[in-house]
């Protein structure tokens, strides 16, 4: 630590508070005191003062251009407005012109002011201590620069490695779904138990749309892929698509509080863009939609690692296993033997949706499906395609 003693700068055209700021400051400070501006400002440059403390009500010169003085020619010094009144217009000048670092008004409490003198030089020496190690730190950067010039082309070069390596990374981010991701970085132990909502998906007379395309899509595939937005969007994942048909459940990601509610509105928005697709483009576009609730459904990585000349490829699949999920394809081919967009739901996942479904629901009874250990109660909102009659069948199916 430094051994030479902050110079303080006070000036006041009156003698008496010259003499009390004099005395009331320690012995380890360097107090200058000054009865005028006019001789204060001319040994500003040669003192070179930590703190410059003026008053502002003196003949010749006012506190506040004093101090705006000073700091032009001292700009390191820390510089405080003393006044015996509160003057707003003073403040806003004050900040503006002269970058008063704090006031203090009249009459002083002695142990107060050397509290804010303490506080003042404090503040100057961190903005010395920061300068300096600004300009050290400066100087080492151009010892860097100079350093650093032949691995110029290196680094160039490694600069468009990583693009690369990120941009391939964007890229397999669109391919890998979000849940598999958000479960690779959960650390999750497999395999592991969830309550999902489960949905399957299958387009109604898909061998009449087969060949036909709305631009340069096919019709089926926009359908799909209308279906996985919708899916991705309510925190959904579609697992597997096979020709026409596709399933996904609800759940597996945490973020998604209540899985029933997300695939019924998966479900409505699906059935609604159908309609739309059919109205725009004069072709019927029609999917069975089927939802049930599978509790406790066992979610599992399967790994396969195969040796090849490039060497080792190790390749991961995400997979979900239960019987309510076979039940939930069951259920769906059940309705698909009828017209239309049809939503069948089991009565345990209509009785988990927050809000009961406002549309009419048609009671399908219950049913028993092959490969399960007990019948299932189902519930239809139906299409405007379907019969009253073919629904009075289904009912009555076994």
């Amino acid at each position: 630590m430094s051994d030479v003693k902050p110079i303080i700068m006070f000036v006041d055209d009156e003698p008496h508070n010259l003499a009390v700021f004099e005395a009331a400051l320690p012995e380890t400070w360097d107090v200058k005191v000054f009865d005028s501006p006019l001789k204060a400002i001319e040994e500003v440059d040669r003192l070179k003062p930590a703190i410059i403390v003026s008053d502002q009500r003196m003949p010749g010169m006012k506190g506040v251009k004093f101090l705006e003085l000073a700091g032009k020619l001292n700009p390191s010094s820390v510089r405080i407005l003393v006044t015996g009144y509160t003057d707003e217009d003073l403040i806003i000048e004050s900040v503006r012109a002269a970058k008063v670092f704090d006031y203090i008004r009249k009459p002083w409490d002695v142990d107060e002011l050397v509290k804010r003198l303490e506080a003042a030089l404090d503040h100057h020496n961190a903005v010395q201590e920061r300068d300096k190690a600004e300009c050290e730190l400066r100087q080492r950067e151009r010892e860097l620069r100079n350093a650093n010039a032949e691995l110029t082309q290196v680094s160039l070069e490694l600069e468009r490695t990583l693009r690369s390596t990120e941009e391939m990374a964007k890229e397999l981010a669109c391919w890998v779904p979000p849940v598999v991701t958000w479960l690779a970085k959960s650390k999750a132990a497999f395999p592991l138990h969830k309550d999902l909502a489960v949905m399957a998906i299958d387009i109604v007379g898909s061998g009449a749309i087969h060949g036909k395309h709305i631009g340069n899509k096919k019709l089926h595939a926009q359908i799909l892929e209308e279906f996985a937005m919708l899916v991705l969007k309510h925190g959904g994942y579609v697992e597997n698509t096979e020709g026409d048909a596709a399933y996904a459940n609800f759940g597996l990601n945490e973020r998604t509080e209540r899985p029933c509610d997300a695939a019924y509105a998966v479900a409505n928005e699906f059935r609604a863009a159908l309609r739309g697709m059919s109205l725009h483009h004069q072709e019927t576009v029609e999917c069975g939609i089927a939802l049930h609730f599978a509790a406790n459904c066992e979610a599992n990585i399967s790994e396969y690692t195969v040796g090849t000349p490039q060497g080792v490829v190790v390749q991961k699949k995400f997979y979900t296993s239960s019987p309510d999920i076979d039940l939930v394809h069951r259920i769906e081919k059940f309705i698909h033997q009828v017209p239309g967009t049809n939503i069948v739901m089991s009565k345990e996942f209509v009785s988990l949706l927050s809000t009961p479904p406002k549309l009419p629901q048609f009671e399908l009874g219950s049913h028993l499906f092959k490969g399960q250990s007990k019948p299932v109660e189902l519930v239809l909102i139906k299409s405007d395609q379907v019969k009253e009659e073919q629904l009075h069948i289904l009912k009555a199916a076994v």
